[in-house]
């Protein structure tokens, strides 16, 4: 028998160490293309993709359209084991010519954020008649505003209420137009909307909450109930990012177990110090899993850098780059080895975490994409 002091070491080792439960978040995947004539770094081939698919198939994915997994997340309802979106974002042909028939085939739901002043202007993008062969089928047609601009950014002289009624205008005449040609006007679900370029700021995801979307942007992790709805992540699947270790490396994370999301405001304002040029990021983890091993585990990356430093006071990580970030788009990326059980098996994973960061040129300038 125990003896009193052996039950309270196992009580902390107990306290300390927590199997994941799956069911609190959900793996979103991002595709473009699916061709090999198309820029690669937006691109899978049909290869590839039809590999993705396979490997889901055979490991029991629970595939689920979007806009379910939204409202579960919002609810706290639990997710079924491995539970997964595929989502595609602007007009392209090659969903409806490769990617369609491989999903249709397995009765497989996906998600299609629409640029719609795209749709039908050129032989690679996608027409009315295909779009609604999609809907009436396997898809769910969501708004990825009407220009595909870069929604974040002032037109020359722009006021602050000029700047909201633009954007606003933009992603208002994006969903009517899916609406009509949907429905003949109706109003039709699901209210999910995809940031252009994944670039958000706060002001906008106040716009897109009071327009009561869900939204999805470009920085990787799992999405799970307390991410914001308004800022939900997902995992790109182009480029160098469409191998098979990268897919099976990503659908094996989990969301850090922080006490709450950090909401900061990723577009840097104009400014000198570090602080501007290396903006800080703090996570607050829950009492129960920080312990030494994750201080000594937790890793973030920067792009186009290697490590961030990363200083811890108590359990709070404060996280910042060695280096000035570059102009444009750039991300921390935290990760951490996390031990999960699959029909009593034990299997690796990692806790996953990514914060985007916009910043200007030091004349103020916007970057050209």
């Amino acid at each position: 028998m125990l003896k009193l002091d052996q039950w309270l070491i196992l009580l902390i080792l107990v306290a300390s160490f927590r199997w994941v439960q799956a069911s609190e978040h959900a793996i979103i995947l991002q595709y473009h293309h699916v061709s090999d004539k198309t820029p690669k770094v937006t691109s899978i081939s049909p290869k590839q993709f039809s590999w993705h698919l396979d490997y889901l198939e055979q490991q029991k994915f629970t595939v689920w359209p979007l806009s379910q997994i939204t409202q579960y997340l919002k609810q706290g309802k639990p997710l079924p084991d491995k539970c997964i979106a595929i989502t595609f974002d602007d007009a392209y042909r090659s969903i409806y010519t490769t990617a369609f028939p491989l999903l249709k085939k397995r009765n497989w739901p996906f998600t299609l954020f629409l640029n719609t002043n795209a749709v039908g202007k050129g032989r690679n993008s996608l027409s009315w008649h295909e779009i609604r062969e999609m809907n009436h089928s396997v898809a769910e047609i969501a708004n990825h505003s009407s220009t595909h601009a870069h929604l974040i950014q002032y037109q020359k002289n722009e006021s602050f209420k000029q700047w909201q009624e633009r954007v606003t205008s933009d992603i208002q005449t994006a969903q009517k137009t899916i609406d009509q040609q949907l429905s003949n006007g109706k109003t039709m679900p699901p209210r999910l909307f995809a940031y252009p370029y994944g670039e958000y700021s706060l002001a906008l995801t106040q716009i897109i909450s009071q327009l009561g979307y869900s939204a999805v942007g470009q920085q990787s992790g799992p999405a799970t109930f307390t991410t914001p709805q308004s800022m939900l992540p997902r995992f790109p699947m182009g480029g160098i990012y469409t191998s098979k270790s990268q897919l099976i490396e990503k659908l094996k994370t989990f969301p850090l177990p922080l006490i709450k999301m950090a909401i900061v405001e990723p577009q840097l304002k104009l400014a000198t110090g570090q602080e501007y040029d290396r903006p800080i990021l703090q996570l607050k983890f829950k009492p129960e899993h920080w312990n030494k091993n994750l201080t000594q585990q937790l890793q973030c990356y920067v792009s186009g850098q290697s490590k961030a430093v990363i200083r811890w006071d108590n359990q709070t990580a404060y996280i910042q780059a060695k280096k000035p970030l570059k102009a444009g788009r750039s991300r921390y990326n935290c990760t951490a080895p996390v031990t999960t059980t699959n029909n009593g098996k034990a299997q690796q994973g990692f806790y996953w975490y990514s914060q985007l960061w916009i910043k200007r040129k030091n004349n103020g300038q916007w970057y050209q994409e």
